[in-house]
C-alpha cells in the first residue's frame, strides 16, 4: 500500500522538529534516483555530532559511512535530521515475511556499500526531541514566543 501510487516514500522520525523544503528535498532525491541512488537522507551540520550524536559521513553528495570513525577519508561528519526518502527497490531489501528489523542494517548499510545512498544537506531550524530536556527546551521556546523567530529569523 505504501508504494501504491509512487515509487518513492517519505519517512519522518517523530523525535525531531525540523522544517525542510519538501519540494527541494524531493527534487534532489529525484535527481539522485536518476543517477542510480535508491535513498536520500536528510543531514545537517550540528556541533554535537560525534559527542551526543553518532555521525553520518557525507562526501560528494552521498553517504559514505556511519559511526564513530574519526577518519576524514570518510568525509564530513553530519547529523541525521530525521527524514529520508526511500525508493521501493530499497524497501524491497527489507525481510519478508514482515518482522521487526533494523532499517540501518537491512537497507542503509548495504546502500552505502553499493554507493546508492544520497545525502541532502539541510540548513534550516532543528530541535532534537529525543530526551525530556530537549522537549522542555522546545516548550520553553514556544512559551516565550521566540519559537517563530527561531524558525523565521528577522521576520
Amino acid at each position: 500500500w505504501l508504494y501504491e501510487t509512487s515509487s518513492t516514500a517519505l519517512f519522518w522520525n517523530p523525535d525531531g522538529l525540523l522544517f525542510p523544503d519538501l519540494g527541494r528535498l524531493l527534487h534532489f532525491h529525484q535527481q539522485a534516483v536518476d543517477s542510480g541512488h535508491l535513498a536520500t537522507i536528510n543531514l545537517l551540520r550540528h556541533p554535537e555530532v560525534g559527542k551526543r550524536y553518532h555521525p553520518v559521513f557525507f562526501q560528494d553528495g552521498k553517504v559514505t559511512g556511519f559511526g564513530r570513525s574519526s577518519s576524514t577519508k570518510m568525509g564530513e561528519a553530519l547529523h541525521f535530521a530525521g527524514a529520508y526518502l526511500l525508493e521501493k527497490k530499497a524497501a524491497d531489501m527489507l525481510p519478508l515475511p514482515a518482522r521487526e528489523c533494523d532499517i540501518a542494517k537491512e537497507v542503509w548499510f548495504p546502500l552505502v556499500a553499493q554507493g546508492k545512498f544520497a545525502a541532502f544537506l539541510y540548513d534550516g531550524p532543528y530541535q532534537d526531541l529525543g530526551t525530556p530536556e530537549d522537549i522542555a527546551e522546545a516548550e520553553r521556546r514556544i512559551s516565550r514566543g521566540d519559537f517563530l523567530e527561531w524558525l523565521h529569523p528577522g521576520q
